[in-house]
């Protein structure tokens, strides 16, 4: 109520909302995202305050708060960046800025700013060669895989995600305090290698890749940062193992991370119901394939109907993922017969690719056409060309 007074009233937000959020500045979340918002609109927010605040944002993926948490980081790299910081500052400045840009939806943008940040991590390794400059340009790189993956440049992805492994390794195995996190950044690293080689079909690869991560995850002392880990390398493993036509290993792999989304998307639904559905995209495609397609749909109703909230918060960010699961959707339902809905949901699929190809066609434009095949085979009453094929993974906790 305060909030939504200092806005029509310029002289309640100076002597009244404003003291208070620097005496507190834990106040400007408390509320949620829409209220954040109203804040950093108010005219005498000064750039001294929102970096009190910045502390206070949901440290990744966060429903409610991604769109307003892109704008305060996007003026504090502004500022930040225009007092020309040392190399290293630099890429930890556009890392952060463009995981914001990601979590918004932002791909393009996102990709630009990660981008600069390998740009300043090769500056700060060449300026001073040290264990943490090493891990920070293998974050910009193993960062910008997934990004560039997003655009559908899998080969680059690939290279970037291969450097990172590099870098990391050797400090993974090495002394010191800090080996542990080296390891987790490992871990990560290779679950993101697992991934760029999947895409490249190199099976066998990814799965050494894939196993690996999920060993680091698993050998070091339980954590939130552990478990959220360990679920997205199981869901990405599982797509490893059904590529390799190992079906019920893939689905028994895919329920273990289903089951540990499921724990904590009950405690924070607003981190991690994102994970969940892609995860539960994932369990329908495994059930798919081992001729189980009433499990498979129950699995993509399920993850189809979070991902309609999550559209409602925030179509830029989730719509394509929507389209995704409802394409698999229609896949398991031409295949049990019930053509009606399984027209509804491809075409659902693609009035969103249609929609979103135009501002990106590099990102789209290979899943309309494939949409589009789909839909002209329906109509002439044949199979689908491609029906359960439409892998997202599980990627935000790692990029």
């Amino acid at each position: 109520m305060l909030v939504e007074v200092a806005a029509g009233w310029r002289h309640v937000a100076a002597s009244v909302l404003l003291p208070a959020l620097r005496a507190d500045p834990a106040l400007a979340t408390a509320a949620g995202g829409a209220v954040l918002a109203k804040i950093i609109d108010l005219p005498d927010l000064d750039v001294g305050l929102l970096a009190r605040i910045e502390p206070f944002l949901p440290p990744r993926r966060h429903v409610d708060f991604d769109s307003v948490a892109r704008e305060v980081v996007a003026r504090l790299a502004a500022d930040r960046l225009a007092q020309d910081p040392e190399p290293a500052e630099r890429a930890r400045l556009h890392i952060a800025y463009g995981r914001r840009l990601a979590n918004a939806g932002d791909r393009t943008a996102a990709l630009e700013q990660i981008d600069r940040a390998v740009a300043a991590g090769e500056a700060a390794l060449a300026a001073t060669a040290s264990a943490e400059t090493s891990a920070l340009l293998a974050l910009a790189l193993h960062v910008r895989a997934h990004r560039l993956a997003a655009v559908n440049r899998h080969r680059a992805a690939l290279a970037s995600a291969e450097r990172a492994v590099e870098l990391l390794t050797p400090l993974a195995e090495g002394p010191g305090d800090e080996v542990e996190s080296f390891r987790w950044a490992l871990a990560g690293a290779l679950d993101n290698l697992a991934l760029r080689l999947l895409h490249l079909e190199s099976h066998e690869k990814a799965e050494v890749a894939g196993r690996r991560a999920v060993e680091l995850f698993t050998g070091g002392r339980r954590s939130a940062r552990a478990e959220q880990g360990l679920a997205g390398a199981l869901t990405n493993l599982a797509v490893i193992e059904a590529n390799l036509d190992r079906g019920a290993e893939a689905l028994a792999t895919v329920r273990r991370a289903e089951r540990i989304w499921r724990r904590l998307s009950a405690d924070e639904p607003s981190v991690y119901l994102p994970e969940l559905a892609l995860t539960l995209n994932t369990v329908g495609l495994r059930h798919a394939e081992l001729g189980q397609l009433d499990a498979a749909v129950a699995a993509a109703d399920e993850a189809v109907g979070i991902f309609r909230d999550l559209v409602r918060a925030s179509a830029v960010a989730f719509e394509f993922d929507l389209a995704a699961v409802l394409a698999n959707l229609s896949g398991y339902l031409w295949q049990l017969g019930r053509r009606t809905e399984a027209f509804q949901y491809n075409a659902e699929a693609e009035e969103v690719f249609d929609r979103w190809g135009g501002a990106n066609p590099q990102a789209f434009s290979v899943h309309l056409r494939r949409l589009r095949e789909n839909i002209a085979a329906m109509r002439a009453k044949q199979s689908p060309v491609d029906l359960r094929r439409w892998e997202l993974g599980a990627q935000s906790f790692n990029s």
